[in-house]
């Protein structure tokens, strides 16, 4: 299995890299701290993977210094070395304490005690370290029966395509769009970019929704035509500060 991994790229660079960044807030509260970002240069170092038997279709990450690779149809997830040198294999499709019932994966967290990976019915299962069943749930976002409106998690659904799900401290973050009725950036843009949230911010000990959060850059109002391009990449500091990239945004934001 040949497999390319860049190193010291983050995700949020996948669709727009600059020299500079916005310092407008459109997340939370805005800070007097500027942002020291500087990319000038991506450098790419190709290698192998040692040949594991595995659909090829699944989710690379890198822990502890190691290459995880995460098999999204068989359930297993890979571990190699810096080196691509294949190490162990750890869970597969199946119900027991070290298996993964999901069926497939749709996304994957790293969490503070261990990993999370979700399923296609808004499942979480939770393994810690050792990769050993801790805890499963479904995603709580509320009732349809309560009010409507942009801030109301049940009116998202997950941004499959381009998953990205992270963790911080109890909770875990995730991205989202809505397809509700005329609450989409299909049937009204201008309000959807306008009024929409981009990320769910989940408890990972009850998984409940508990809020929705973002809002996208004010390049959406004037240039209609990005409405195709709404995907979202983010990560998370040490220190809790988010970093988010837009597929139609040339900016990084903090």
């Amino acid at each position: 299995m040949r497999t390319y991994i860049s190193i010291l790229v983050l995700l949020l660079l996948l669709y727009g890299c600059t020299s500079s960044v916005d310092k407008t807030i459109y997340f939370a509260e805005a800070t007097n701290q500027k942002p020291q970002i500087s990319v000038t240069e991506l450098n790419y170092e190709p290698f192998d993977l040692e040949h594991v038997e595995s659909s090829y279709i699944g989710l690379l990450e890198v822990y502890d210094d190691k290459i995880m690779f995460i098999d999204k149809k068989f359930c297993y997830v890979f571990l190699f070395d810096r080196d691509g040198h294949y190490i162990k294999r750890y869970l597969g499709q199946g119900p027991g304490p070290k298996e993964l019932a999901t069926g497939v994966i749709d996304g994957f967290a790293k969490i503070e005690d261990g990993f999370l990976f979700l399923g296609g019915g808004n499942d979480c299962h939770l393994y810690n370290d050792q990769f050993e069943y801790q805890d499963k749930y479904i995603i709580d976002k509320g009732s349809k029966n309560s009010k409507e409106g942009y801030d109301a998690p049940w009116i998202y659904t997950m941004t499959y395509e381009n998953m990205q799900m992270k963790s911080y401290k109890q909770y875990l973050y995730y991205t989202v769009y809505s397809e509700y009725d005329d609450m989409n950036f299909i049937d009204s843009p201008e309000e959807y970019f306008a009024k929409s949230c981009y990320l769910a911010k989940m408890n990972l000990e009850s998984g409940k929704v508990e809020k929705m959060l973002g809002k996208y850059p004010s390049v959406y109002d004037t240039q209609k035509t990005l409405k195709q391009a709404s995907f979202v990449n983010f990560d998370i500091t040490s220190s809790g500060h988010f970093m988010v990239s837009f597929e139609g945004d040339s900016l990084i934001y903090e």
